[in-house]
């Protein structure tokens, strides 16, 4: 998290070729949380122990998997509308 912080503050500090880099290891890491939501969920892990560990809602973290495609090769794990598959 420090190297992005710095990375951050790089680009904050007005050097804006770096800005397209930083929404990259953005979008990696929502990737990869996605990635690890999926997993989790497969292996039965609930929506609500998930939301607990992250410090939020279940319906704030079942809606931000919902709006993340699937990654490839993974079954998808979530209605479209967020909810749980049954």
């Amino acid at each position: 998290m420090r190297m992005i912080a710095t990375m951050a503050r790089r680009v904050g500090a007005n050097d804006i070729d770096e800005f397209g880099a930083l929404l990259e290891v953005r979008a990696a890491a929502d990737a990869a949380v996605a990635d690890a939501i999926d997993r989790l969920r497969a292996r039965g892990h609930s929506w609500d122990a998930l939301a607990a560990r992250a410090g939020v809602s279940r319906q704030s973290l079942t809606e931000w998997r919902g709006r993340r495609p699937a990654q490839p090769g993974r079954r998808e794990t979530l209605h479209p509308g967020g909810g749980e598959a049954r």
